[in-house]
């Protein structure tokens, strides 16, 4: 009766770490699981910031072209006058 007795404390025993190794185990996916879900929202946040700026110089480069381009036009108009 005694070897019967404890059996089932040592199965208890068994099951309190096989329960605590799977706690365990089902934090560190959780944690993990966390740590992807914060890197993806890193990568997202820091790939908007690179197409604002992407879309700045863009935006700059346009107002530059087009103040070339207008200042192209008038001089050719004052070339024009001055030498008519």
């Amino acid at each position: 009766m005694s070897a019967a007795r404890q059996r089932p404390s040592g199965s208890l025993d068994e099951l309190e770490r096989r329960l605590a190794r799977e706690t365990e185990i089902a934090q560190r996916q959780r944690e993990k699981m966390l740590r992807e879900v914060e890197r993806r929202e890193a990568m997202r946040e820091f790939d908007a910031v690179k197409r604002r700026r992407g879309l700045r110089y863009l935006a700059l480069l346009g107002m530059l072209t087009f103040t070339a381009v207008l200042v192209t036009l008038v001089m050719f108009r004052v070339l024009s006058l001055v030498f008519s």
